[in-house]
């Protein structure tokens, strides 16, 4: 079992209220959610859904594991967001070969902006 998969399976059941809507939100089988939170139920050792034929209620134990699982599946993606984020960041040497008078009027201002949003770029004027 993939604990994050079944904690953000878990999430979507109880934002939702249904399995159905849950698996549909996941491209997933409800077969698969449903056990998915068995699972997550027989490995925390706790009943976290009340279920009916109509609804599905978080227990108490349930609300409080929504709330922390809802926290930390925001940091998770949060993380995997900033590391996307750096390696899609450019970086490296860049050579520029530019006309002094061109260089001073259109390129230079340029420049500080550039290198503050881009901090892993070293720049060679030339």
């Amino acid at each position: 079992m993939d604990r994050f998969e079944a904690m953000r399976a878990y999430v979507h059941v109880v934002d939702s209220g249904s399995y159905t809507m849950a698996a549909r939100q996941l491209d997933l089988h409800k077969a698969t959610v449903s056990q998915q939170i068995q699972q997550l139920e027989g490995k925390l050792g706790a009943r976290l859904l009340t279920r009916t034929t109509r609804s599905v209620v978080p227990t108490s134990e349930g609300l409080d594991y929504y709330r922390h699982a809802c926290a930390i599946l925001q940091q998770l993606d949060d993380a995997e967001s900033r590391l996307r984020r750096g390696a899609s960041a450019p970086a490296g040497p860049l050579r520029v070969n530019v006309p002094v008078a061109l260089g001073h009027r259109v390129f230079v201002p340029e420049v500080r902006g550039f290198l503050e949003r881009h901090p892993k770029v070293s720049l060679e004027l030339s």
